[in-house]
């Protein structure tokens, strides 16, 4: 396997995580709306680890687009 197959693979690869973390990141901010609200009665500790990772799925997205960017950078120089 080449080169160029390698970051292909790669780049479809985080291309599938990144569509997961924009997932989780609606599927988190919808559940931290509906607690915040108080429709659901819940623990406090619960909504301030929902507002949590919200910022941490953030930087993954983050990261992973970085990376991708990277990669697709190096793709365009071979």
């Amino acid at each position: 396997m080449g080169k160029k197959e390698r970051i292909k693979a790669r780049l479809a690869n985080f291309n599938t995580y990144l569509s997961s973390l924009v997932n989780s990141l609606i599927a988190i901010i919808g559940f931290t709306f509906s607690t915040a609200s108080g429709i659901i009665k819940c623990p406090a500790w619960i909504s301030i680890t929902s507002f949590c990772s919200i910022f941490l799925v953030l930087a993954g997205i983050y990261l992973a687009q970085k990376t991708m960017t990277k990669l697709q950078d190096e793709l365009g120089g071979l």
